[in-house]
């Protein structure tokens, strides 16, 4: 029997700018939306009536550092399609021109030139320090000054985080085909998912950074696949059969898939041999991985096997080298924005009426 069908990056490559179909309908981000603003402006908003309603634009910079941990060599825009609805839809009087598109890199030489050369030098800055080539224009907002300053936070929040999950994704996932190219030999032929570690609310917004930075998003709720864990295990007297028999009884019809979490190579055989899709080797190293799936896929050629638990930028090198018949890496740190830091700043650049 083949091997399981796990799609590949290469196999689905979908536009990025198609990927914003997959969102929640408009009336669902919008409400969403509005609940953050009632969060933040809940009554008076004694600084809206100090500035006024006079018309003028707002700049959005994106704020470049130099490369480190925290700091990655790419920063993928996100959030585009969500924010437009935040300017255009929550805010009434509120336009929005982005420079840039969802998934540019923003390191990257040619297009920071390029915004600068076009958009630099039309922007008016009312102090020279915003001018610095370290700060580059990435959209415009117009309209009356107390809506752009109270949209500016929840703006950058939402900006900042979601840039930081698709850039920590982007950046796994050019680890991964470097790793894996022949030049650097490695045997891993899989995908690296995320995980449902995610911030309560942001769920869909995250998993949707998740694809634009390149990777796959995994099940989004406990309703997509049944995942028996090591505590739905030890609950039921720590029968992994009588769990997965329990688990397909209850699915009946259902197409659902059935994923066990197993802590060693024992587990995994009895949740195969019960009827389990999906095993999940959790918390092993990547040599003790490679083993265990190279037995589980000669027993079971159409299992899947997933390997999570511990991994993150640095340690996934050695599962990338090594661990030749793994199908998927999965991650909660992606979802997190792996303490990427990605800054910007929202400033006042001119005066339109």
């Amino acid at each position: 029997m083949s091997q399981p069908q796990i799609p590949s990056s290469s196999d689905m490559l979908l536009h990025t700018q198609s990927l914003q179909f997959m969102l929640p309908p408009k009336p669902l981000i919008i409400e969403k939306l509005k609940d953050w603003i009632r969060e933040d402006i809940p009554a008076f908003d004694v600084s809206a009536a100090i500035v006024g309603d006079s018309h003028q634009r707002s700049t959005i910079f994106y704020k470049m550092k130099k490369s480190s941990s925290n700091n990655p060599t790419s920063v993928i825009v996100c959030g585009i399609p969500i924010l437009t609805l935040l300017f255009e839809e929550c805010f009434s009087g509120l336009t929005v021109k982005w420079l840039v598109r969802e998934g540019d890199n923003l390191n990257d030489d040619q297009l920071v030139t390029h915004l600068i050369s076009e958009y630099g030098k039309t922007l008016k800055y009312p102090s020279q320090s915003q001018c610095e080539k370290t700060k580059i224009p990435i959209a415009v907002v117009d309209g009356p000054v107390y809506q752009l300053l109270q949209v500016e936070r929840l703006c950058l929040n939402i900006l900042s985080h979601l840039c930081g999950v698709a850039s920590i994704c982007h950046r796994v996932n050019e680890l991964r085909i470097e790793e894996t190219s022949e030049k650097k030999g490695g045997k891993f032929r899989g995908e690296i998912a995320a995980t449902r570690k995610t911030t309560p609310g942001l769920r869909h917004f995250e998993k949707y950074a998740v694809l634009v930075g390149g990777c796959k998003p995994h099940r989004m709720d406990l309703s997509q696949m049944v995942m028996l864990k090591d505590n739905h295990i030890d609950a039921c007297g720590g029968s992994i059969a009588n769990c997965v028999k329990r688990a397909k009884m209850l699915c009946g019809l259902n197409t659902q898939k059935i994923e066990v979490e197993c802590r060693s190579l024992e587990d995994a055989r009895q949740a195969a041999l019960a009827g389990a899709d999906v095993v999940m080797l959790d918390n092993f190293n990547a040599i003790q991985a490679q083993e265990a799936a190279s037995v589980l896929v000669k027993e079971f050629p159409n299992l899947v096997i997933e390997v999570s638990g511990g991994l993150n930028p640095e340690t996934i090198l050695d599962y990338l080298k090594h661990c030749e018949h793994v199908h998927v890496l999965s991650m909660g740190i992606l979802t997190e924005g792996g303490g990427v830091k990605v800054d910007f700043s929202m400033k006042i650049t001119e005066r339109l009426d």
